[in-house]
C-alpha cells in the first residue's frame, strides 16, 4: 500500500471515528503538527508510532507498514490539502 492510499483509509477512519489530529497525536506522544503531517502522508513514522495510529483507528497492519515508509520528497498531493481540518 503506498502513503497517499494508507492516508485515505485514516483520514475516512479519523471521521467515522470523530477523531482530531491532536486526539492522535496524544497517542502516539508527538506534536500534532508533526502527527498530521505523519499521517499525510509527509514524515515517517517508527514501529510503534504507527501501531498506536492502527491501533487507535481499527486500521490493518498494511497502514502501519506504509506510514513506517520514509516520505517522498516534493509538494503534498492536492488530495492532502483538502482533508486537513484540526
Amino acid at each position: 500500500m503506498d502513503k497517499m492510499r494508507a492516508m485515505e483509509l485514516i483520514l475516512m477512519a479519523k471521521a467515522e471515528k470523530g477523531l482530531t489530529f491532536s486526539q492522535i497525536a496524544e497517542a502516539v506522544d508527538r506534536h500534532p503538527v508533526w502527527t498530521t503531517s505523519a499521517l499525510l502522508g509527509q514524515q515517517q513514522m517508527s514501529v510503534c508510532e504507527a501501531d498506536a495510529v492502527t491501533g487507535l483507528l481499527g486500521l490493518d497492519p498494511e497502514v502501519a507498514r506504509a506510514l513506517q515508509r520514509p516520505a517522498p520528497r516534493g509538494s503534498v498531493d492536492a488530495r492532502a490539502a483538502s482533508f486537513t481540518r484540526w
